[in-house]
């Protein structure tokens, strides 16, 4: 049995992501990260997303995040040399395709989406499929919407829903965050 090291640098020398979720289709590099994905997919997961049950807590900003890994991963921006990069503009990570410069190397990863066409993040209610994982947490809250909180009318004396106004407020606020997004390429 490979080390998870040896599984890591041969994912990376042949650029392979050979374990895939059969629910979203998402690929990974290590079975340990498919395994942690996985749970996205539960109802667990769902009921938490839902209720905004946030356990993990950044102890510098007060941040709240669902996973571990993810406040693991935010508290790099606290640390001394990311605020140095900032004041200093240090952007260390370009892009080789349209010269752009990053701070983190995440964010490189991420911009480079757009010259790939790679949209790794899909809706599982209407496929409809992104660049980032932000914009598809603000495009699901559109499903959401039309099914919590649609707007009522009555005509004579029923109550009817009208889900297609519903769906157009939602949608606003989707495109307005999809445009600061594409601001921020």
């Amino acid at each position: 049995m490979a080390s998870l090291l040896d599984e890591h640098m041969r994912a990376l020398m042949v650029k392979d992501r050979p374990y895939k979720c059969e629910l979203c289709q998402m690929r990974f590099t290590q079975s340990s990260s498919l395994n942690r994905h996985k749970k996205i997919h539960t109802e667990e997961h769902r009921r938490a997303l839902l209720e905004k049950v946030r356990p993990y807590q950044c102890h510098i900003c007060f941040m709240r995040f669902t996973q571990k890994s993810s406040l693991g991963r935010h508290g790099k921006i606290h640390t001394e040399e990311h605020i140095q990069s900032l004041i200093n503009k240090v952007r260390p990570y370009q892009c080789d395709i349209c010269d752009k410069r990053f701070t983190q190397k995440s964010s490189l990863g991420t911009h480079k989406r757009i010259h790939t066409g790679e949209r790794p993040f899909q809706c599982t209610v209407c496929l409809k499929s992104f660049t980032q994982k932000c914009a598809l947490n603000l495009h699901e809250k559109i499903h959401t919407a039309v099914m919590q909180s649609p707007q009522r009318h009555t005509f004579g004396g029923s109550m009817s829903i009208s889900f297609d106004a519903a769906y157009q407020n939602s949608r606003k606020v989707v495109t307005l965050a999809e445009a600061r997004i594409a601001e921020r390429r």
